[in-house]
């Protein structure tokens, strides 16, 4: 969905394969799985922003409000739920890069969303 609007994705299987592919390569975005395997999506949200402000988009089938504030609670900048339209994902996006543009002292990069 993503590569074909031109970002560069690299998946990880599990919130501690994720995470420590974090800490090897420069990301401008997280895309995160509430339900992955070992540990949590909340906690591997919580573990990435604990470790920067990177910008944390939770993708879920878990729809439940409790879940969506914890998400956001957890250091997340959007939830979107699944099924979705791969728009949608793609506006959360955008909408999370807006807001890191109007904050970064520098200009950012579509470049590569993880």
């Amino acid at each position: 969905m993503f590569e074909g609007e031109g970002f560069v994705v690299d998946d990880a299987p599990s919130g501690e394969i994720g995470i420590a592919m974090f800490n090897r390569m420069a990301s401008d975005m997280a895309i995160v799985d509430i339900m992955l395997p070992g540990m949590s999506g909340f906690e591997t949200c919580l573990a990435l922003r604990n470790a920067s402000d990177l910008p944390i988009v939770i993708v879920s089938a878990r729809d439940d409000t409790a879940d969506v504030v914890l998400g956001l609670e957890s250091g997340a900048d959007d939830y979107v739920t699944k099924p979705f339209v791969p728009k949608c994902c793609s506006l959360a996006c955008a909408r999370t890069f807006a807001d890191v543009r109007r904050r970064a002292p520098v200009p950012f990069s579509w470049a590569r969303c993880t």
